[in-house]
């Protein structure tokens, strides 16, 4: 009998505690800001925190090598995992690393409590965001802020349903009301599934994105093909576990992607990714999804075919991708990042390059990839984030808001920056009393959001200007600028993989790029472009550096130095190389290989062999043939080969550097 009472003298404390949250809410809702209706807050890819049941962490972990534990794949060994909470510090080895806070939700939680937000305490235990197991012991407290963590691995779908629940548990703190939800990144195609899962009881006042990448992100191809992700993971884990993660294959390009204007996401120049013969081709969307099932998929996990259901998915007219006729009933906010250079991967290039030594007479072939940039938050392509191209995709009651980069890779506008940024944090409080009833915010200026604040002090950027260096055949690659930093701030982007790299820099400053040599040939090229255009641009080719030798050059604003590198094992670079190509004005901007034509004709017990070369820009430079694939001579005239030979290849390069792809023509 003691125990009943205390059963019911606990459920009357708690719907008092309710009761009286309820009445200091509906007294707060009397004037409308960001703190009078409850907000959930849904982080991206990566952004929760897992860990076993003994609360050892496996994610993030950094410092740690045990990221291959990750796999979800049946035949390999792994742990069950849990989403503890969302991460709010950078640590390394268990050590806090303040300095690196910015990268994580810290900030952003900590500006929401300064607004009166109070958090709902999970205990890193995901049943606590559940309707069954939620703690109404907190309600006193009047939390109003409810972090919802989850496992990024699987797919949106399945964590929009478990959202579902951990609103139904909001639910329960405020009988009757509405949520606002603020998304990051991937959290946003959750939030958005869940929405129109649940049309006419989603229990959703406003939406809030932020670097959401809603038509997918050209990165994750970068990351299925070589596994370069975070500094802390080897690229041999990320490859072998990431195709088990349909919340990753979610993220890879959408059909709507390349429907309002995308490029295409993946590009063979000289390789023969899907094996059908054909070496130059842009995959369309479904040659992007069969090439990624066939490729990348294995033990039932389809990247391909998980990207395009999730992103066709619709119910009641309202669909993932394309919200033009959005009848949710939502209100739409989405703040979006744009780099004032061209930062964020938007195509990944599956190259060959021919390295030629001594005087063309000895050709190697070499396969490698390298990505190309376009404008974004160094992750997420603006035209995904913010859905505006041929077509505008988002719903008729949208705001669209771009926070744009003051300097090239300015931290305030990272894909993960934005929410430690003033300006972001601002306009997030401002959206939602908005949404909430009150005025309309009045956004500041896009390059005040770059600067992270709201005046501009100084003269406005341009996004016109920026150097770019494309690199093969080197390794330990660092770029200073004169900092301690080995990649500062205006080094808008690195990448490496398969022997590839390549980088944005910003104007305004003197680079030092060093790298050490490899056994490779070394190919770079530097092109600097201003508001005509680009106006310089150097190239070198079959460079045989002595491998493992240091080697340098200085860039500037439209100013080069040789290539300089250590010849005699001091680590001083005292030997300088002469650029293949070193272009000014119109010459710099010819970037069009010579196109080469092979006419074969039978004259008696031999094939008669005519070479043509298609070539519009600086000329023709050289063109060489072979017999076999790897010694070549000059061609200087048609000639004759016999019965046994059944394969001719040819090269050829212009005065401006560029290096066709290598003719292989079948002799018949």
């Amino acid at each position: 009998m003691k125990r009943l009472f205390s059963i019911h003298l606990l459920i009357l404390l708690v719907a008092l505690a309710a009761l009286s949250f309820s009445t200091a809410r509906s007294a707060r809702a009397d004037t409308p800001n960001a703190a009078s209706i409850p907000v959930v807050f849904v982080p991206g890819i990566g952004g929760t925190r897992l860990a076993d049941a003994e609360n050892v962490e496996y994610w993030t972990a950094a410092g740690y090598t045990g990221h291959d534990l990750l796999t979800l794949y049946p035949s390999q060994l792994h742990p069950t995992l849990y989403p503890t909470n969302a991460i709010t510090q950078a640590t390394f080895l268990g050590i806090h690393i303040p300095s690196e806070d910015w990268q994580t939700y810290g900030p952003v939680f900590a500006f929401f409590a300064s607004q009166g937000f109070v958090q709902y305490n999970t205990y890193q235990n995901p049943s606590y965001q559940t309707s069954a197991g939620c703690d109404l012991t907190q309600a006193p407290n009047h939390p109003n802020l409810f972090v919802f963590a989850y496992d990024w691995r699987i797919s949106n779908a399945q964590n929009a349903t478990l959202l579902a629940d951990y609103i139904a548990c909001v639910q329960k703190f405020y009988p009757n009301t509405n949520v606002n939800i603020v998304a990051h990144s991937m959290g946003g195609l959750v939030a958005r599934r869940y929405i129109i899962d649940h049309l006419g009881t989603h229990h959703v006042n406003a939406f809030i994105s932020v670097g959401s990448p809603f038509l997918g992100a050209s990165k994750v191809v970068w990351v299925e093909e070589t596994g370069e992700y975070v500094f802390f993971v080897w690229a041999s884990t990320l490859l072998n576990v990431v195709g088990s993660f349909n919340g990753a294959s979610e993220l890879l390009n959408s059909q709507a992607w390349y429907d309002i204007g995308g490029l295409p996401a993946l590009v063979e120049n000289g390789q023969d990714l899907n094996g059908n013969g054909k070496t130059n081709e842009q995959f369309s969307y479904p040659m992007l999804v069969s090439y990624m099932d066939t490729a990348k998929g294995k033990e039932g996990f389809l990247p391909g075919t998980q990207n395009q259901t999730f992103h066709s998915y619709s119910n009641g007219g309202n669909n993932q991708d394309d919200w033009r006729n959005d009848t949710t009933g939502v209100k739409y906010f989405h703040i979006v990042g744009e780099g004032l250079v061209p930062d964020t991967i938007n195509q990944v290039v599956a190259a060959s390059l021919w390295n030629c030594l001594k005087n063309y007479s000895i050709c190697d072939l070499s396969t490698w990839m390298y990505p190309k940039y376009t404008q974004g938050d160094q992750t997420v392509p603006l035209l995904s984030s913010s859905r505006i191209g041929n077509l505008n995709l988002n719903a008729p009651n949208a705001t669209v808001y771009e926070c744009q980069a003051f300097g090239a890779n300015n931290q305030n506008v990272d894909h993960t920056g934005m929410l430690s940024n003033p300006v972001v944090q601002n306009l997030l409080v401002g959206y939602l009393a908005q949404a909430n009833g009150g005025a309309v915010v009045d956004p500041p200026p896009s390059l005040a959001c770059g600067q992270g604040q709201n005046s501009l002090a100084a003269p406005q950027g341009s996004e016109d200007k920026y150097h770019q260096v494309v690199i093969h055949g080197a390794k330990e690659i660092e770029i200073t600028d004169g900092t301690a930093d080995q990649f500062p701030d205006t080094v808008s982007r690195f990448d490496g993989g398969r022997d590839g790299s390549a980088f944005v820099f910003g104007t305004g400053k003197a680079y030092t790029l060093t790298f050490r040599a490899t056994n490779t040939p070394l190919y770079l090229e530097w092109t600097y472009r201003d508001a005509q255009g680009v106006t310089r641009a150097v190239r070198y080719r079959d460079v045989a550096l002595p491998p493992n030798a240091l080697a340098r050059i200085n860039l500037s604003d439209g100013l080069v130095s040789p290539l300089a590198y250590d010849s005699d094992n001091d680590d001083t670079v005292d030997t300088s190389v002469a650029a293949s190509a070193n272009l000014k004005g119109a010459d710099a901007r010819d970037t069009r290989p010579p196109k080469i034509k092979v006419l074969s004709k039978t004259v008696g017990a031999k094939k008669h062999i005519t070479l043509s070369v298609k070539e519009r820009g600086s000329g023709l430079a050289v063109l060489v043939y072979s017999l076999d694939g790897k010694h070549f001579q000059p061609y200087t005239a048609p000639f004759s080969v016999d019965a046994s030979v059944k394969t001719i290849y040819a090269i050829a390069d212009d005065n401006a550097g560029n290096r066709s792809r290598a003719v292989k023509f079948r002799v018949k």
